[in-house]
C-alpha cells in the first residue's frame, strides 16, 4: 500500500511538471488577479523542506519511511499546485519579475523532489528512539502537551504560510492604491489642460481675429523695437481702437487661469502669445502716440532740405553741400515753415490724430542739425580755395547759361566758369570700345541774396562717335555746390 501512494504520488508530480513553460521575456502589463496569485505561490513555505526534515540529500534521523512518504507526498501536492498556478497564468504575468521568481522556485522544486524520492529509499522502516525521546512520549507518539513533533511542525508551517499570505495581500493593496493614486492624477491632469485649452480657445476667438492681428503685431513689435510708424490718421484711429478691444477682452479674462500654463497655440515668438497681446493692448494708447511720432520723424526725415550734413561730413566733403538741385543761402541753411507747408500741415495732422500736445517739436532736431551746418559755412567760407583753372572752351558757356537758368528767379552773377583738368577721361566698355570722354568743370556765381559765391563742379561729357571724333555735349551735369569768397 505504502509502495502504490509513492507510485500515485510521483507519477502526479511528473504529470503536471512537464506543464511548466520556458522563461519567458518581461512583459509590461499584470493584473492585480494574476499578481495575487503569484504572491501566494511564492508564500507557500511547504515548497521550501525544513533542513531537520530533509537536508538535500537525506531525511532527517528522528524521520522514518512512514514520516519520509508523507512529507514527500505533501511536498509534491504544494509543488504540484504551484505549477498548475504557474501554467495558468498568462504569458504577461510569467514574463513579470515575480513570474519568474516563481518558475525558478519550480524548477528548483523539481529537483528537489528527485533527490527526495531517491533519499526515501535509503530511509529505515523504523527508527529507535533516543532516551530522551522515550522520556517524553506517549502512546500514540504524542508528546506531553498532547500533540505530536509533526503537528506542531504543521502548525507552524500553517501559521508561517498564513502570514506570508497576509503580507502578498497588504502588499498587493498598496500596489492598487497607488496605481489608483496614479490613475486619479492623471485624469485630474487631463481635466485641467481639457480647461486650459478652453481657455485659451475663447480668448483667441474673442481677441486674436485677424482683424486685429495687424494693428497689434505693429504694437508688439513697437514694445520690442521701439521703430514701428504710424503714417496716417486712419491707420492711428484703426490701432487705438483695436488696442481698446483687445484691452477689454483682456479684462474679461481669467489671467491668473490663463497664465497658468502655456496656450497650445503658443509658438517661440510672441506673435501668438496672449500675454504680450494683453501687455501691448494695456499701453496701446502710449504705444500709438510714440508710432505716430516715428511716422512723423519718417516724413520729415525723407525730405530733400532734411538731410543734412554733420560739421565733420561737411569738412570731409571740402565744404561741399550735399544739396540736390538750386540752392540759396537762406532756403537751404535755415528752417523755413513756408517752404514746408504741405508736409507740416501732413504731419500735424498725423501727431494731432495721435494725442500728441505739442505736433511742432518733431521739426526741433532739424532745426538744430541746420544751424550746426549753417555754422559750419560761415565759419568756413573765407578758408576754401578755388580748383585750379586749366582750360575752358564751350563747356563753360553751356554751363554758365545752365545755372542761370536753374536761378531765373533770382539774380545771378557769373564770375566764372572753367575746366580744371586740360586731358580727358576716355571711357571704355568690357570689350576695350570707346563709348565717350569726359573732364571736370565749375563755375563760380553769386546770387544777390546770398552772403557769399557758389562754386558748383560739373562735369562735361562727349560721346564717341568714331574715327577718332567725338560729338559736342549739348548738356552738362552738375554736382555739389559749396559756399565761400567770392575773391579767393
Amino acid at each position: 500500500m505504502l509502495q502504490n501512494t509513492y507510485r500515485l504520488a510521483a507519477f502526479t508530480f511528473i504529470t503536471a511538471a512537464c506543464l511548466i513553460l520556458a522563461p519567458i521575456h518581461q512583459a509590461s502589463a499584470v493584473s492585480s488577479y494574476e499578481l495575487e496569485k503569484i504572491e501566494t505561490a511564492l508564500g507557500n513555505e511547504k515548497l521550501t523542506p525544513k533542513p531537520d526534515v530533509f537536508d538535500g540529500k537525506n531525511f532527517g534521523p528522528t524521520i522514518n519511511r512512514a514520516a519520509a512518504q508523507q512529507h514527500l507526498n505533501t511536498y509534491i501536492r504544494s509543488l504540484n499546485s504551484a505549477i498548475a498556478t504557474f501554467n495558468s497564468l498568462s504569458n504577461d504575468a510569467k514574463g513579470s519579475a515575480q513570474g519568474q521568481e516563481l518558475l525558478k522556485i519550480l524548477q528548483d522544486g523539481q529537483l528537489t523532489s528527485k533527490k527526495m524520492r531517491s533519499a526515501l529509499s535509503r530511509t529505515p522502516e523504523q527508527i529507535t528512539p533516543s532516551a530522551s525521546d522515550t522520556q517524553t512520549a506517549t502512546t500514540g507518539g504524542s508528546t506531553s502537551s498532547g500533540m505530536s513533533d509533526y503537528e506542531k511542525e504543521q502548525l507552524a508551517k500553517d501559521a508561517a504560510s498564513k502570514a506570508a499570505k497576509e503580507k502578498a495581500r497588504e502588499k498587493l493593496a498598496a500596489q492598487r492604491a497607488e496605481q489608483a493614486a496614479r490613475q486619479q492624477k492623471q485624469r485630474e491632469e487631463k481635466a485641467a489642460k481639457a480647461e486650459h485649452a478652453k481657455i485659451c480657445n475663447e480668448f483667441k476667438s474673442a481677441a486674436m481675429t485677424p482683424k486685429n492681428r495687424n494693428a497689434m503685431l505693429n504694437m508688439m513689435l513697437q514694445v520690442e523695437q521701439g521703430n514701428i510708424a504710424l503714417t496716417s490718421p486712419e491707420q492711428i484711429e484703426e490701432t487705438r481702437l483695436v488696442a481698446e478691444n483687445v484691452q477689454s477682452v483682456c479684462a474679461g479674462t481669467d489671467m491668473q487661469a490663463l497664465t497658468a500654463r502655456k496656450c497650445y497655440y503658443t509658438g517661440s515668438t510672441f506673435e501668438q502669445d496672449p500675454v504680450k497681446w494683453c501687455e501691448a493692448a494695456e499701453q496701446g494708447q502710449t504705444l500709438v502716440k510714440a508710432m505716430a511720432m516715428n511716422g512723423a520723424k519718417r516724413m520729415v526725415g525723407s525730405l530733400g532740405s532734411s538731410l543734412i550734413q554733420s560739421p565733420k561730413e561737411f569738412r570731409d566733403r571740402n565744404g561741399f553741400l550735399t544739396f540736390e538741385g538750386p540752392v540759396t543761402y537762406q532756403g537751404s541753411l535755415t528752417f523755413s515753415a513756408d517752404k514746408l507747408s504741405n508736409q507740416r500741415e501732413t504731419v500735424e495732422k498725423l501727431l494731432v490724430a495721435s494725442g500728441e500736445p505739442d505736433p511742432e517739436k518733431v521739426w526741433d532736431e532739424q532745426k538744430v542739425r541746420l544751424e550746426t551746418l549753417k555754422a559750419a559755412v560761415d565759419e568756413t567760407a573765407e578758408d576754401w580755395k578755388l580748383p585750379p583753372n586749366v582750360d575752358s572752351d564751350y563747356s563753360s558757356d553751356l554751363a554758365a547759361k545752365l545755372i542761370e537758368r536753374m536761378h531765373d528767379d533770382d539774380d545771378v552773377e557769373i564770375i566764372d566758369a572753367w575746366l580744371s583738368r586740360g586731358s580727358w577721361k576716355i571711357h571704355r566698355n568690357a570689350l576695350g570700345v570707346i563709348l565717350r570722354r569726359s573732364r571736370p568743370g565749375y563755375v563760380l556765381f553769386k546770387l544777390d541774396d546770398d552772403p557769399y559765391c557758389q562754386l558748383k563742379s560739373y562735369t562735361q561729357t562727349e560721346q564717341y562717335v568714331g574715327g577718332g571724333n567725338y560729338q559736342k555735349t549739348d548738356t552738362i551735369r552738375f554736382g555739389y555746390v559749396r559756399f565761400q569768397s567770392c575773391d579767393t
